[in-house]
């Protein structure tokens, strides 16, 4: 599949130490990455950091396994307002 990317839209990359972060038994899991990355959408560096606090605040911020976020955005309109 191919998936087309447009500008501002963000690539998030992460290890199974982001969904696999627990807290006792539970896990941080893919709906509360998919809700984590929601509310921090804007810049690829806040929606990295945001969902970084995120899965740390759930451990307790004391994490049992590797955890990389890395995100990928697509540039937006960089030319000057009225401009053709």
């Amino acid at each position: 599949d191919v998936i087309e990317l447009r500008p501002r839209d963000a690539l998030l990359l992460y290890t199974d130490g982001v969904t696999e972060g627990r807290r006792d038994r539970d896990f941080f899991g893919e709906q509360r990455l998919a809700d984590s990355a929601a509310g921090h959408r804007g810049w690829a560096a806040s929606l990295c950091h945001g969902v970084l606090a995120d899965v740390m605040a759930f451990q307790r911020g004391v994490p049992r396994d590797d955890i990389v976020v890395l995100a990928a955005q697509v540039p937006g309109d960089l030319s000057p307002v009225g401009t053709p």
